[in-house]
């Protein structure tokens, strides 16, 4: 859905009468947040619970809209949340929390989100031993994370395969790094490529 205005009444059919929905995008300007907020309100057993990809763009909404869709989106394999201001460390930990089997994640223009997040997000414990974090795909480009957190992400996702990072800190150069597909290679730091391109 990409309009300037969502009005209630639409707001209300998607989440109320699809109940077979697993995928969902959105590109609004002004929307209802209390509706999205009940919509995942409830953890496991909200109606968002069975989404398995959501994209959420340019949105501004609250951060008690954010935790909801953290706590309640728990089978999402695919989330998107660029260029959101309200997006943060804070997010990420809840969202590291709850939704265990996130394959990717866009927080492109999210200058909240730092190492930090990406910690919480990566570093998942149970039962105070760590967790294998299933990520695949991390964007970051345009946040407060560094190389700290790409090596953080190396370390504990041994399935990532595609890293898009760009640091603005003090440079002007541009990051890709893409994991080896080798078989087994994961396992090891040497199967990141890293591809740079300065820019003027």
């Amino acid at each position: 859905v990409a309009t300037p205005r969502l009005f209630d009444d639409s707001l209300r059919l998607i989440t109320e009468c699809t109940p077979n929905l697993t995928h969902l995008a959105l590109d609004v300007n002004h929307l209802s947040t209390h509706i999205l907020q009940r919509y995942f309100a409830g953890g496991a057993k909200s109606q968002g619970s069975r989404l398995r990809s959501l994209k959420i763009c340019r949105m501004r909404i609250t951060y008690r809209v954010l935790f909801a869709i953290a706590r309640g989106a728990r089978n999402l394999l695919d989330l998107e949340t660029s260029q959101m201001l309200s997006v943060d460390d804070r997010f990420l930990a809840i969202l590291g929390d709850n939704c265990r089997q996130l394959r990717c994640i866009n927080l492109n223009g999210c200058r909240w989100v730092s190492d930090k997040g990406m910690a919480a997000l990566a570093r998942k414990e149970a039962n105070l031993r760590l967790r294998r974090c299933p990520l695949r795909e991390v964007r970051i480009r345009g946040t407060a994370c560094t190389d700290k957190s790409i090596y953080i992400l190396a370390q504990f996702c041994p399935d990532l395969e595609w890293i898009s990072y760009a640091d603005y800190s003090g440079g002007s150069c541009r990051y890709f790094i893409i994991t080896s597909k080798e078989p087994n290679i994961t396992q090891k730091r040497s199967h990141l490529k890293f591809f740079a391109q300065v820019t003027e």
